[in-house]
């Protein structure tokens, strides 16, 4: 009939917790993706925490990873960077006076400068190995070594409280490294002891 009024229109599906949109970053030139989780304990604030990426796909795929990081009970403060994440295991630590100060000049000459800035959820295998390949060319093997041993424990401390989900430092291989160039971060009674500190700490990995 002529006078029948239009049907109504559907329901828009409220978004469910959880859910997820991705929306183009006109300032920033990204891709933002973000979740609904509802609010945060005063009940007005929304928990929409969000990913960023080049494309909606890697968007997507990011806003998968996310959901299985909280459901797994995992949650990495924005601002956390390897350099917090190094200091924190450096401080929960006990090592005799020399080993201490030989793995934080390490840090602070090698990890800090290079790594440092970097947020831990944002640290892959990739930037991992190119990392180390830098390394490989100005220091030996034993002090690559010894490096991957604090990033490694670091992040895995990270794990240990719930600030990460994977450990990427241990998906890599290490270069060869320069040989019989002693690392700069020791000096060379340093450097003659590290084949023991590496001893001890191999002893001690799980």
């Amino acid at each position: 009939m002529a006078n029948e009024p239009p049907p109504p229109k559907p329901k828009s599906r409220r978004r469910d917790r959880g859910d997820g949109t991705i929306a183009w970053d006109k300032a920033n030139r990204c891709y933002v993706g973000k979740l609904s989780l509802g609010y945060n304990g005063d009940g007005k604030t929304r928990n929409r925490p969000s990913v960023r990426g080049r494309t909606k796909a890697e968007v997507k795929d990011n806003l998968d990873k996310l959901r299985d990081e909280i459901k797994a009970g995992i949650r990495t403060p924005a601002t956390y960077t390897i350099e917090l994440c190094v200091k924190d295991w450096l401080d929960s630590i006990e090592r005799d006076p020399h080993t201490m100060a030989t793995i934080t000049g390490q840090a602070k000459n090698w990890i800090y400068p290079k790594i440092g800035k970097t947020k831990l959820k944002d640290f892959t295998a990739t930037d991992a190995d190119k990392f180390f390949k830098e390394l490989g060319g100005v220091l030996g093997k034993r002090s690559l070594v010894m490096i991957k041993s604090t990033l490694r424990r670091s992040i895995r401390r990270a794990q240990v409280h719930n600030l990460i989900g994977r450990n990427v430092v241990e998906l890599i291989d290490l270069p060869a490294g320069r040989p019989g160039h002693p690392s700069r971060a020791m000096t060379q009674d340093q450097a003659a002891k590290t084949s023991q500190e590496l001893k001890c700490q191999a002893a001690t990995e799980d």
